[in-house]
């Protein structure tokens, strides 16, 4: 399994319980997803087995499972192209400072776009918090400003 799938044992629970549940943790999810990023931006895909119908051990049951689950991830709508603005992968070194502040932090500027980009700093920055960014290049500096959005802890 990888870093973002996980297994619910749940012995007893009826089969037809069992569709309500996976609902209730979607819309869980989707909540969690819209709580902490302001949009709908989190979703999830159950796949279900059920013992003895889909499998006689936990090899076949997980086997099973995963097998639904990509099904109905390949059914949902895709998220992969939400963007406004296509996105430039890149690893720059940036001066980071937050409104109020003295002096500026170092950054790694990862990711950015017309609409945006994602900064990976060891600072803590509210989301809605007032930066401005100073890009170094040949022949001076570059500055834009701009405002938290979102935060990924542990990126």
């Amino acid at each position: 399994m990888g870093g973002d799938e996980f297994v619910v044992v749940a012995p007893g629970l009826p089969p037809e319980t069992v569709a309500k549940k996976a609902d209730q943790l979607r819309e869980l999810a989707k909540h969690a997803g819209h709580d902490v990023c302001g949009e709908d931006i989190l979703s999830l895909s159950v796949g279900q087995a059920l013992y003895p119908k889909d499998g006689q051990d936990a090899e076949e049951l997980l086997a099973e499972a995963d097998r639904r689950m990509y099904i109905e991830k390949q059914q949902q709508p895709s998220r992969k192209n939400r963007r406004l603005y296509p996105r430039m992968k890149c690893r720059v070194t940036i001066e980071l400072q937050a409104h109020g502040s003295e002096a500026p932090l170092l950054a790694n500027l990862t990711d950015m776009s017309l609409g945006g980009c994602f900064v990976e700093t060891s600072a803590i920055m509210p989301a809605g918090s007032k930066l401005k960014l100073t890009f170094s290049i040949d022949d001076g500096k570059m500055q834009a400003e701009g405002s938290v959005v979102r935060i990924d802890p542990g990126s």
